[in-house]
């Protein structure tokens, strides 16, 4: 009877995510992905969460920066109890998610920019930077969370008070 717990609230938490993900950051659906979503969906709905987090970890390594990949594999984590690999995920996808807002704001792009005529061009830049800044909360949020429940109360502390200091700039 938990086991069946575990599977119900594991899938209804990797749909909710999904769909979470696709209203917090517009435009982040990536539809190459659209297909291991839903094979790993479907594996998590037969109890099978080995086999979801390895499709999950294959498609990560053939792109290593499918944001919504990393938050749905530290989902399988974080519902399994495997606490330490969910950490480690989201850790992973953060780096990401920083690395990816130091370039878009860094003052080379800015006189790039300059360079560059159009509104196009300064709009994706622009949505660009958004999308890793949103995707940064997401990690720096669910890390917090994760690292509360394991007791790590001094680096949740740290994610926290960065969430924090992102929405008071």
């Amino acid at each position: 009877m938990l086991h069946e717990g575990i599977n119900i609230e594991l899938t209804y938490r990797l749909r909710a995510m999904n769909r979470i993900v696709d209203r917090i950051v517009p435009n982040s659906h990536d539809q190459a992905f659209d297909e291991v979503v839903e094979v790993m969906l479907e594996a998590a709905t037969q109890r099978k969460f080995s086999d979801a987090a390895a499709i999950l970890e294959d498609a990560l390594q053939a792109n290593t920066s499918w944001l919504r990949g990393y938050l749905l594999l530290a989902t399988i984590y974080q519902s399994t109890e495997q606490f330490i690999r969910a950490i480690t995920t989201l850790r992973q996808g953060l780096n990401i998610c920083i690395k990816g807002s130091r370039l878009f704001s860094l003052a080379k792009w800015a006189a790039m920019m300059d360079c560059l005529n159009g509104p196009h061009v300064h709009e994706r830049v622009r949505r660009s930077a958004e999308r890793f800044k949103r995707y940064e909360q997401i990690f720096r949020h669910r890390m917090a969370m994760v690292q509360t429940h394991t007791g790590d109360f001094d680096d949740a502390l740290e994610n926290w008070v960065a969430l924090v200091g992102e929405r008071s700039v």
